[in-house]
């Protein structure tokens, strides 16, 4: 079984336009229909602090996983509000 990891990608908030928005995805190569895990770092925290055991070892269960950055946190763009 081979997980990938991909990190980094970045989006813009359609309500306000805010960005740079980060987040990191991680899954089993050729699954299809994955269920989708979103993992939050906590309030004072940014995706980078969920490592990638955990990310792996949820990839591994058979879900898509993806790791934001919340608005201000980490090397996402914007304020908390």
């Amino acid at each position: 079984m081979s997980i990938t990891h991909v990190k980094g990608l970045s989006y813009a908030s359609s309500k306000d336009g805010t960005t740079p928005l980060y987040y990191d995805v991680c899954y089993v190569d050729g699954a299809t229909n994955k269920p989708i895990l979103l993992i939050n770092h906590g309030f004072e925290g940014y995706r980078s602090l969920i490592i990638d055991a955990v990310r792996e070892r949820m990839a591994a269960l058979g879900f898509f996983v993806i790791v934001p950055d919340i608005r201000g946190h980490g090397t996402s763009g914007g304020v908390l509000s």
